[in-house]
């Protein structure tokens, strides 16, 4: 043995935790945004310094970031969002959260009313047997469902109720009821 002493001596490991199905760039970035508070920005540099790849919009590392954005909110109870034109992502705070919430709820209304008037189109069409009309059917409920859900006059009446907690099915069944038709 040389008087060096072993390489583990010269060298310092760092294990992280492994994640199954994830990559180690990945892993890298949930440990960088996981040690996040509100109001925290991490650029592009910062990100791509911890993963070796680029995080920008159409890097080779923008769905590693995606990805570990998606862990932080489920597993750690971040939300973290990429701030457009400013090459980072931030940590947002409760007002902001709302904010995004908001703009998902959107979303989700224009993409169902789009599957609805998709469906309205193909139910018209020759080309269905029964069973397939029926599942076309009850695609278009749960679409149509969504989409007045997720209007703003929906949302507007739950607020008025001023619940603390999130209204239990019965409630929102019961907006969801009174809005029909409008």
């Amino acid at each position: 043995m040389s008087d060096h002493g072993s390489i583990a001596d010269t060298v310092s490991f760092r294990r992280f935790d492994h994640i199954p199905r994830m990559s180690a760039c990945t892993m890298r970035l949930i440990d960088v945004l996981k040690k996040g508070e509100p109001g925290d920005l991490l650029t592009d540099e910062q990100l791509s310094g911890a993963c070796g790849r680029q995080t920008a919009v159409g890097g080779d590392g923008y769905n590693n970031l995606q990805t570990a954005i998606r862990y932080c909110k489920r597993e750690h109870g971040l939300n973290w969002a990429r701030q457009v034109g400013a090459g980072a992502v931030k940590c947002l705070n409760g007002k902001e959260g709302v904010v995004a919430g908001r703009y998902e709820l959107g979303v989700v209304r224009r993409r169902s009313k789009r599957a609805v008037q998709t469906l309205q189109n193909a139910t018209t069409l020759d080309d269905l047997d029964d069973q397939e009309r029926s599942r076309c059917n009850a695609l278009m409920s749960q679409h149509a469902t969504l989409a007045i859900m997720a209007q703003s006059e929906t949302t507007k009446k739950l607020a008025a109720r001023n619940a603390a907690n999130p209204v239990d099915p019965k409630r929102l069944l019961q907006a969801m009821i009174d809005n029909v038709g409008r």
